[in-house]
């Protein structure tokens, strides 16, 4: 069987500009096995410096980004044609494009998902090297690099264009990278960026998913976007969207303040005005799932355990010197593919390079309070502590009749059986209208 080091190569999962994607599985001894992703530079890109310089940039950010909302990095590595490849988390579920085209979420749901990419912002912006900042700012903070997974959990992917204030090798002068349409005013002006850039492509975000409409995007060209960005007006998502409230409107408008000086400060001061809203619901996790349950029913996994060594998990094996893509699914099969990190592929755009006013350099090191936790239950606790108790004298019982009967050197005590706690059950998601213009 194909393979290259320490890991095996499945199916293709995507591709790019830069990158393709493969589902994987790393091996380990005693027959140890672990299903990730493998983002894996083109053939035709690994000789170019610039590429090579920017996957190494991605590979060194990831690699210090230890968050449970960042989609995680294992390892990085070249195979035996020196080509460079990234091997990361796999995130089973869907990306938040898919959702977004599918249907408006319910609110409890969109400032949840809001609230989880700010706190990995938070973190992400307040990140220490050695003891210095970095000023780190993603700069692609878009639907597609928000991973929803079956179980309900937000991640944020690709930080391949991202950028530390101090390094400059790759973003060159006068060059602006993005997806347009979720561009700041100021990243397309072309000053520098500091961590607001990012706030107002999550303003983007929260205002489509609390209408169900894009706001500055769509089929049109990227300069009319651009444009649209810089000087067309926004109107409150509440005056959109009756059943938004007034109070959650605030915060996104303000995340979409194209004045520096009126946006959020930092991630963490537009997390604690959407906690304080009451927006975000700690049922959050569980309202997600039952919404992607129902959204795409029969693609979630049923949580059947599979051994790699079934091909229907692991998918065929290709190896890493072997680009092959898998080949695809018949259209009647549901896709149970897994979510993973898009490759990066992103417009450049020649713009002239100016100092940003009044930009932060601070770093933000400040703690993300964690959510509300629910009391353990305590009903019929004297009812439970006597049942034990009669069950303890109980099986002491038995097991002396039973000794007695045995010869002296043969009793071996049988293992203790612990008892299979019943599932939770999913919360029942009410599909609200399907957005009025698709993503």
């Amino acid at each position: 069987m194909a393979q290259t080091g320490k890991y095996r190569l499945g199916p293709r999962l995507g591709g790019g500009g830069m990158a393709e994607v493969f589902r994987g599985t790393l091996l380990g001894a005693e027959g140890f096995s672990r299903p990730v992703a493998i983002k894996h530079m083109l053939a035709d890109l690994s000789t170019e410096p610039d590429f090579e310089e920017m996957f190494r940039n991605e590979a060194r950010i990831a690699a210090a980004l230890h968050h449970p909302n960042i989609v995680g990095v294992m390892d990085f590595d070249r195979d035996e044609q020196d080509r460079l490849f990234l091997v990361m988390e796999l995130v089973e579920g869907k990306d938040l494009r898919h959702l977004m085209k599918v249907q408006r979420p319910p609110v409890e749901i969109s400032a949840y998902i809001i609230a989880k990419l700010l706190e990995a912002l938070d973190y992400a912006h307040a990140l220490e090297l050695d003891g210095r900042p970095l000023h780190l700012v993603h700069r692609d903070v878009t639907p597609h690099n928000v991973l929803l997974s079956w179980d309900g959990h937000v991640k944020l992917s690709d930080f391949g264009i991202a950028k530390a204030a101090e390094r400059t090798t790759v973003t060159k002068s006068g060059v602006v990278k993005g997806k347009v349409g979720y561009m700041s005013p100021e990243q397309i002006e072309g000053y520098d960026l500091d961590g607001r850039s990012d706030l107002f492509a999550v303003g983007i975000i929260f205002h489509e998913l609390l209408t169900g409409q894009r706001l500055f995007g769509g089929d049109l060209p990227d300069r009319v976007v651009l444009n649209r960005i810089l000087i067309a007006p926004v109107n409150p998502p509440h005056e959109l969207v009756p059943d938004v409230p007034p109070e959650v409107s605030a915060v996104c408008m303000r995340l979409l303040e194209r004045d520096l000086t009126k946006r959020y400060p930092t991630a963490q001061a537009a997390l604690s005005a959407l906690l304080d809203s009451d927006a975000v619901s700690p049922r959050g996790p569980l309202a997600l799932r039952g919404l992607l349950k129902t959204l795409f029913p029969g693609e979630a996994p049923s949580g059947t355990f599979r051994s790699v060594d079934d091909p229907s998990a692991a998918g065929p094996d290709v190896g890493l010197t072997a680009l092959t893509p898998a080949p695809a699914p018949t259209p009647s099969a549901p896709s149970t593919g897994p979510l993973v990190p898009p490759p990066s592929a992103f417009p450049t755009i020649p713009l002239p390079t100016q100092q940003l006013p009044g930009a932060s350099t601070r770093p933000m090191n400040l703690d993300v309070a964690s959510g509300p936790l629910l009391p353990p239950a305590t009903r019929q606790r004297g009812l439970l502590v006597t049942t034990a108790t009669l069950l303890l004298a109980a099986i002491g019982l038995s097991a002396a009749l039973w000794w007695r009967q045995q010869p002296a050197e043969g009793f071996i005590e049988p293992a203790p059986v612990k008892a299979a706690a019943a599932p939770a059950a999913a919360p029942v998601v009410t599909p609200s209208a399907p957005m009025a213009e698709p993503l």
